[in-house]
């Protein structure tokens, strides 16, 4: 099962892993705010001080709104497993 990490939590992301729950997809999201619409259907929840375990525990990576952590974006495309990248 592929894991996608979701970077923020709010409503878009609530409908991206409603709309995918019957694929073989798991969801990790990363929020310092446990009362985000995705955390209630997430598989996993990641604060942004573990933004380094929730990258390695993804096999892609995306975000879903502008106020991001910058830390995890630069992380996560390092590894290259952010899509869209930053080149």
């Amino acid at each position: 099962m592929k894991k996608l990490g979701i970077i923020g939590a709010g409503q878009l992301g609530f409908m991206m892993i409603l709309e995918s729950k019957g694929l073989p997809i798991s969801f990790n999201v990363l929020t310092d705010n446990i009362n985000d619409p995705a955390c209630k259907v997430a598989d996993r929840i990641y604060t942004s001080k573990e933004y380094v375990s929730f990258v390695d525990d993804s096999d892609i990576v995306t975000f879903e709104f502008e106020h991001v952590d910058e830390n995890a974006l630069k992380y996560a495309d390092m590894k290259d497993k952010l899509r869209p990248n930053l080149k």
